[in-house]
């Protein structure tokens, strides 16, 4: 079924805080990154809000305080550029909607992704976040 561009855009209204919420949730607390190829800088880094935090968890907590902060520290599958509606890849190399009735949602991983801890990011470890973020069962989550 064709896609007009302001069906394309209401679709994206309901489906964008599912994306949102699904990367945080991949990559909480993982500190994912591109494996680096120069030590990292280590200086500290100030971020900050009027919002008091609910948490740092992003598969269970929904306040814009927080989400504030994890733009900051987390990455996501997709991330949104500055003024823009549309999702773009982050540490998905690419994503697309596989089913008619954008129900499922495809996405494949870039390459040399790692934990913090240096273990590699799999599609294991990104399914494993989004059945935690069900569990978790969040009143204000998807």
């Amino acid at each position: 079924m064709p896609m007009t561009k302001g069906s394309m855009s209401t679709s994206m209204k309901f489906i964008r805080p599912g994306i949102v919420a699904g990367s945080f949730a991949l990559l909480f607390a993982s500190g994912c990154q591109l494996s680096p190829t120069e030590p990292a800088d280590e200086k500290p880094i100030t971020i900050g809000t009027s919002s008091v935090l609910a948490g740092l968890d992003p598969a269970g907590v929904y306040d814009a305080g927080s989400w504030a902060v994890f733009t900051n520290i987390y990455q996501n599958l997709l991330t949104f550029e500055p003024g823009s509606p549309t999702p773009v890849p982050d540490a998905a190399k690419s994503c697309e909607f596989t089913s008619p009735a954008l129900t499922t949602y495809r996405c494949e991983l870039r390459d040399g992704l790692t934990f913090s801890n240096g273990n590699p990011l799999t599609a294991r470890a990104v399914k494993h976040s989004f059945e935690r973020i069900l569990r978790i069962r969040d009143p204000l989550g998807p």
